[in-house]
């Protein structure tokens, strides 16, 4: 059996460089085991934070799988061109077109990818994905929604003008 790769072994198969956010599950830095890359107590607690981290991208406007990509692997430290071919292929889209993240199969579609290309294609359990993806989207739709005047719903009942 193959060793498993630096992203499986942090829990980080996103491979999130290290910085100070203060990641759901994020484990204390210690330069000895991991001087690069953010270590999580669960491989969830890495998807989400990954999955955050694209939806993060993919809001402020890379709504393409190559900008995105370029975006989340600059080419001086990632091979970008063969990113953004293996995860369009993995996803069977078009890199120039536009995607929407925030439909569940769409970023599970995207995440799967990169999770595939950054750690030998590995895969997890359908469970453990989609429940870690599910609770990315939840978090970043609640932030989305917070306090911007987002679109106005349709009331739930009759008798009330708005959802609050």
């Amino acid at each position: 059996m193959p060793e498993p790769t630096r992203g499986i072994r942090n829990n980080n198969p996103f491979n999130l460089v290290y910085t100070d956010d203060a990641w759901e599950g994020k484990v204390d830095r210690d330069i000895e085991i991991e001087d690069i890359f953010e270590r999580f107590d669960s491989p969830e607690a890495g998807i989400r934070a990954g999955a955050i981290n694209v939806l993060t991208q993919f809001s402020r406007g890379y709504d393409t799988l190559a900008t995105l990509l370029e975006r989340l692997t600059p080419s001086e430290t990632n091979p970008t061109e063969s990113y953004i071919k293996y995860v369009s292929d993995r996803m069977n889209i078009d890199p120039n077109e536009k995607l929407n993240l925030t439909e569940p199969m769409s970023l599970r579609g995207f995440s799967s990818a990169i999770i595939g290309f950054e750690n030998a294609n590995h895969a997890y359990e359908d469970e453990l994905l989609d429940g870690a993806l599910a609770r990315a989207l939840e978090y970043h739709l609640s932030k989305q929604n917070k306090n911007t005047g987002g679109p106005v719903t349709q009331p739930l009942y009759d008798d009330r003008k708005y959802i609050i």
